[in-house]
């Protein structure tokens, strides 16, 4: 329950005026223990409040202990087609791949969570 809680919490940070819309693709984390993971798909609105596909990002959270690390991946998508996303938690390293590709990378550890895993 406590993941879920801190899912929404996360959400409702994240989605604030620079990212409107915030998708949360899969998530493992504990907020109040510092520990876990989340990827999302940011976007931000119109005014009307639509989703603007273009410029949507690829955000890889990862948690350490002490504090969030984050990889931000501005991508070209398009409609129509699938994408396969890997994100790579190794000691030291945190990574995002987008088609078998390396998209960004960084050094940063990472502390796993015992907790639910939600995939979306």
């Amino acid at each position: 329950m406590r993941c879920l809680i801190a899912a929404i919490v996360l959400a409702s940070l994240v989605s604030g005026p620079v990212f409107g819309i915030t998708h949360l693709i899969a998530d493992q984390y504990d907020w109040q223990s510092k520990c876990g993971f989340y990827l999302s798909l940011e976007s931000l609105h119109d005014s009307s409040g639509r989703c603007v596909f273009d410029g949507a990002k690829l955000v890889l959270g990862v948690e350490d202990g002490y504090k969030w690390h984050f990889l931000t991946v501005p991508f070209s998508w398009q409609f129509e087609r699938t994408y396969s996303v890997l994100a790579v938690l190794k000691e030291g390293l945190i990574e995002l791949r987008v088609d078998g590709k390396p998209a960004a990378r960084s050094a940063a550890a990472w502390k796993p969570c015992a907790c639910w895993l939600h995939l979306n």
